[in-house]
């Protein structure tokens, strides 16, 4: 258990992209900008399905992505890397 002043992990992933992050980005470069985490690709075929960031719009043919909002929506994405006590994984349904 952290300590009190001690953040997560997960949030000092996501104030360290707060602080790398722009404000706002063309969704392409959001491959780039996130270190292949998040594929652009993979980004506009979500937002095809209303499952992407929030807080994003066109300027002429472009999609414009707000940091805030998407740092939000990746959040929500991301869990803890955390192995399991029985050493199987539980994907492949045998021993790691």
């Amino acid at each position: 258990m952290p300590k009190k002043n001690e953040k997560l992990p997960k949030d000092q992933l996501i104030d360290e992209l707060r602080e790398e992050l722009p404000p706002i980005w063309e969704r392409p470069r959001t491959t780039q900008l996130t270190g292949g985490v998040v594929n652009s690709r993979t980004l506009a075929n979500r937002m095809s399905q209303s499952e992407g960031p929030s807080g994003t719009f066109k300027m002429g043919r472009k999609v414009i992505i707000a940091r805030e909002p998407f740092l939000e929506w990746f959040s929500q994405l991301i869990k803890p890397n955390v192995p399991s006590d029985s050493g199987v994984d539980e994907s492949k349904g045998e021993g790691a």
